[in-house]
Order: C-alpha cells, then sequence, then structure tokens
C-alpha cells in the first residue's frame, strides 16, 4: 500500500515539474500593434495639423516715379519687355504743385510774340507762349519749377533786369502722376529696370512705402 502511494505521489511531482518547464520555455505574449491603417491615418493627422508656411517671394522691391500719363504708358511698354517675377502694381500719385513764372496775358499772339523777343534779346531762353484756352492765354511762361526757391531766384533774375510785371502761381497742371512698385527683383533685373528708368526725366527709384513722404500720397 505505501509503495502504490510513493508511486502515485511521484507520477504527480513529474507532471508538474513538466507543467512549470513548459511555461519557462514558452516565448512572453506581444502585446497587440494596432492595424497599419490606424497608424497611416494618425500620421496623416499629425501631418494635417500643421500649418502650412509659404515662401516668401525673395527679391527687393523698388517703386518707380513719378510719371505722367504719356510717359507712365512708354515705361508700361518697356516693363512689358522685360522678365518680371510679379506684375507692376500701378499707383496714381498726387505729387506737389508746381511753381510757375509767368507774365499776364499780352495783347493776342502778336502782342506774345513782340514780348517774348524782347525777353531773349535780355538773355533769358525758358519762354514759352501759352497757348492753352483760359485765364492765361496769351500769356507768357518764363520757367516751370518744382521748387520753390527756385521760381524765386528766376523772379529776382527778371527783376534785376527791368521786367517788374512777373510772378509767381501755383501750377495744378499735370499734378496727378504716376508710379510703379516693382517685388521679387534680384540684381540684374533691378539693373534692367533702372537703365529703362533712365530714359525719362524727372523720375526716380525709391524703396516701397517711400510714397508717404513729400514726394506725393498715393491713392490705391
Amino acid at each position: 500500500m505505501m509503495r502504490l502511494f510513493f508511486g502515485v505521489l511521484l507520477i504527480a511531482n513529474a507532471a508538474l515539474a513538466y507543467m512549470l518547464m513548459q511555461e519557462v520555455r514558452a516565448p512572453a505574449e506581444k502585446p497587440a500593434s494596432p492595424p497599419i491603417a490606424e497608424i497611416a491615418a494618425e500620421r496623416l493627422t499629425l501631418l494635417s495639423a500643421r500649418p502650412l508656411v509659404r515662401r516668401a517671394t525673395e527679391g527687393e522691391c523698388i517703386e518707380v516715379g513719378n510719371f505722367t500719363t504719356q510717359t507712365a504708358l512708354k515705361f508700361e511698354s518697356g516693363l512689358a519687355l522685360l522678365s518680371l517675377r510679379e506684375l507692376p502694381k500701378k499707383h496714381m500719385v498726387e505729387a506737389p504743385p508746381s511753381s510757375i513764372v509767368l507774365l499776364s496775358p499780352q495783347q493776342g499772339e502778336a502782342g506774345a510774340n513782340r514780348r517774348a523777343a524782347q525777353l531773349r534779346n535780355l538773355g533769358f531762353k525758358d519762354i514759352a507762349i501759352i497757348r492753352d484756352a483760359g485765364e492765361r492765354r496769351w500769356g507768357l511762361s518764363l520757367g516751370l519749377f518744382t521748387s520753390l526757391d527756385l521760381a524765386e531766384a528766376r523772379l529776382k533774375a527778371l527783376k534785376s533786369a527791368g521786367i517788374t510785371d512777373a510772378r509767381i502761381e501755383e501750377h495744378p497742371i499735370n499734378s496727378s502722376r504716376f508710379a510703379y512698385e516693382l517685388r521679387g527683383l534680384d540684381r540684374g533685373m533691378k539693373a534692367s529696370v533702372q537703365a529703362l528708368q533712365n530714359n525719362f526725366d524727372g523720375t526716380a527709384i525709391r524703396p516701397c512705402n517711400a510714397h508717404a513722404d513729400a514726394k506725393g500720397i498715393v491713392k490705391n
């Protein structure tokens, strides 16, 4: 009887030992991975949440002005021949009025011609008969100046020569001017624009947004 008991106990111990060895040899279970589709969706969500940063247009921004209506058309024709990165932006600039030194209207065209000849004999060359319809018709222009100081200097010279009826008046004619804003210019393109601008007297190149100074007020 005792032998049978020890035999059963021995078999039970052997079975228990076998089970323990199987558990030790079995690899640890790996945590379940999310499906590939779920991972791709998460990555797409993260990418779409990132703010898109637009690359600013490289190059310099300049403004070219101021042009009259006629010279603006010629300048635009020249710009069309250049390979600009961006289309130019055109502004209307209200320039300060000029000062004109003039004589009052004479006795018709004949009287204006006689007075002009008299002034030329005194050495004054910058003389023009005003032929436009209006209150200045058949008067004489003795100079148009953007600087009041220059106008006053001309008036002083006329009075020294005995021309006492000359005066200075504001000259609002052609006060509207045009300027062009050009962006994205590299060094070579800026040089091409400057070469084109050099063909137009009375114009200049300045940095963008410089039109808010004494050169005028921009109307968009």
